[in-house]
């Protein structure tokens, strides 16, 4: 049933509410039965007290599966315990009495902090439904899960460029931030109203038998990245977009004896 505040109830009408007779008559003829209780308009009231009908559902998108947080007073917000776990409960559309209900944190509370995160652009407002005589907003996070932005960081975050030894781990860090930086910057989907950005993810799990190994790999690497590189590179023009190929290759922490898989996994 879906209705808009201050208009009828679709989908309900006198026979279906079972409304007896004679309270029907006295209304059609606008008198007034003596009883407060025979009154049509008391009775309905009593009825749909406790019905819940959906006023407004909006077009909103849906939760993003990773949501990078490109701001501090987001990242913020988003840190605080409580809020951790009402975004984490609101990968479906509630209220904050029944988010309240579920996590058993007062009413308030929750309500509180469920604006703090929508003034952050964490949180958005859904939909609305009338619940007895309140009207109860509906509220969704924007993801399923949250990544901050080294961005956040501002001149403190790592900048690649500043780093010499482009084989250390502190590089690989440090290109790794910028890429999430940038990516953050993609998100909103301004830039390509038609679908989303196009990038392409490559991730193979190896396994070398030696450091020796390791290092031929790499070098193989490198070569046929420049060979692609140079194919593929075009002068640049007003129908052309500058791409950033990131590729970096470490030991993954408490595996060194796994074997890996040999087939990398594209996206």
């Amino acid at each position: 049933m879906v209705a808009t505040e201050g208009a009828p109830v679709k989908g309900l009408s006198l026979c279906s509410l079972s409304i007896p007779h004679h309270i029907v008559e006295n209304r059609r003829k606008s008198t007034d039965c003596g009883d407060c209780h025979c009154c049509l308009d008391n009775y309905i009231s009593l009825i749909l007290r406790d019905v819940t009908v959906p006023l407004e559902k909006r077009g909103t998108p849906m939760p993003a599966a990773v949501y990078l947080i490109g701001e501090g007073g987001a990242a913020t917000a988003a840190l605080h315990p409580l809020r951790i776990e009402i975004l984490s409960q609101l990968s479906e559309p509630d209220s904050a009495a029944g988010l309240a209900r579920r996590i058993g944190v007062p009413r308030q509370q929750v309500n509180y902090h469920i604006r703090q995160l929508e003034e952050q652009g964490l949180v958005r407002l859904v939909g609305e439904r009338r619940v007895r005589n309140c009207i109860e907003r509906l509220v969704q996070a924007v993801g399923h899960s949250y990544l901050i932005s080294p961005a956040v960081l501002g001149q403190l975050a790592a900048d690649p460029e500043l780093i010499e030894d482009d084989t250390s781990p502190d590089y690989l860090v440090a290109a790794a931030s910028r890429l999430i930086a940038e990516i953050a910057g993609l998100q909103d989907g301004s830039s390509y109203p038609d679908g989303g950005a196009p990038t392409s993810t490559l991730q193979a799990d190896l396994h070398f038998k030696s450091r020796e190994a390791q290092e031929a790999f790499t070098a193989d690497l490198n070569e046929q990245v420049a060979r692609l590189a140079s194919k593929y590179q075009a002068k640049r023009s007003p129908k052309g977009q500058r791409f950033r190929f990131l590729a970096g290759v470490y030991p993954v922490p408490g595996t060194e004896q796994r074997g890996g898989s040999p087939h990398p996994r594209r996206q």
